[in-house]
């Protein structure tokens, strides 16, 4: 996996990140939530990258033994419980101190029909409305884990936005 991609480890303040880089053009940020890592993009980031390759599949088995250390590892599944107690406590706090101060560049939102995110809320480019001023994207027929479920159409997604400039 990642093949043609340099493994690079920045120091923020806040500690270390772990950075795969590939390809050329501007640069293009890609996150993982929990519990997944950055492995998630193993089937998207080739594409999104130029003349790399890599053989693709929803979890080849060094994705599926990454998760299934992460979630023996004590610590990684501590990490997991406080950011999800995060979203649901100061995550809420500071989403409405930034309420009012919208999101200057253009934001893609995608998210899997399969998930709960319409069931929860119901027009999903409504509730990202008010927090940016250019919102576009759409549903994917996917599970939550949609980057896994359906890399191309992720990575054709995202090409498409960051080509419409």
């Amino acid at each position: 996996m990642f093949e043609g991609f340099d493994t690079r480890a920045l120091e923020t303040e806040r500690g270390m990140i772990h950075a795969r880089v590939g390809g050329s053009g501007p640069p293009l940020l890609l996150l993982h939530g929990y519990p997944e890592t950055h492995l998630m993009w193993h089937g998207c980031a080739p594409a999104l990258s130029i003349g790399l390759g890599v053989e693709r599949g929803r979890y080849p088995e060094p994705v599926l033994a990454a998760y299934r250390a992460q979630l023996e590892d004590a610590g990684a599944v501590e990490a997991i419980c406080e950011d999800y107690r995060a979203g649901a406590s100061i995550d809420r706090q500071l989403d409405e101190a930034d309420r009012g101060r919208p999101i200057g560049c253009p934001v893609l939102v995608l998210w899997g029909t399969r998930g709960a995110l319409e069931w929860f809320y119901g027009d999903v480019l409504a509730v990202w409305g008010p927090w940016a001023r250019e919102v576009r994207g759409r549903g994917v027929d996917a599970s939550h884990f949609l980057v896994e479920d359906r890399p191309d159409e992720v990575a054709d997604e995202l090409a498409t936005f960051f080509s419409a400039g």
